[in-house]
């Protein structure tokens, strides 16, 4: 029985966007209610600066992780399976290094730790079937690769969208404790 776990960090495991929320109003002193907001009155390219500058800031290192996610992942490794941390955040200085150290100070039990551009084509290549579940906050995968699958346990982790209608096969959760629940 397969037992691999993908899990995305962002939104996933951490409180975000409001923490990127957080920084802006912090270090830039402009306040936004969502990510969609910034996007419709930012340019894309400035909107993509502010996110590089985010990256760079080290603010990543101390993003609050979410209520019983190490908890839930304790429990998940202690059952045998095997999680991997998959996550679009770039494969550079200083965001890779903060990346693990917010993954060692958090004690985040993980047996790979993947960095990819495009998550969509990174589940695609490795075989979505690979994996027993996937949870990511990012709708457009989750419903991707509800279309190429019938096995794997695909979780929306949805804790800064309403509750969407989707397809036969999408779990929308809010929680770890919910995952958890469903996982086996």
């Amino acid at each position: 029985m397969n037992k691999n776990i993908a899990i995305d960090i962002d939104g996933c495991l951490t409180e975000y966007p409001s923490s990127f929320l957080n920084w802006i109003a912090n270090e830039k002193g402009s306040q936004y209610k969502s990510l969609e907001i910034i996007k419709k009155v930012l340019s894309k390219k400035d909107y993509q600066l502010l996110k590089h500058e985010y990256r760079l800031s080290g603010a990543k290192r101390s993003i609050p992780l979410l209520v019983d996610a190490k908890e839930v992942l304790d429990n998940l490794n202690k059952k045998g399976f095997s999680l991997w941390i998959v996550t679009s955040r770039p494969e550079w200085e200083p965001v890779s290094s903060d990346t693990k150290h917010w993954l060692k100070r958090n004690k985040i039990p993980y047996e790979k730790l993947i960095f990819t551009k495009n998550k969509k084509n990174f589940f695609l290549q490795q075989g979505v079937k690979y994996f027993r579940a996937i949870i990511d906050d990012d709708i457009s995968i989750i419903k991707l690769l509800a279309e190429k699958n019938t096995t794997t346990r695909l979780f929306h982790f949805q804790n800064h969208l309403p509750e969407l209608k989707l397809k036969k096969g999408i779990i929308q959760v809010n929680n770890w404790k919910s995952i958890e629940k469903q996982i086996e």
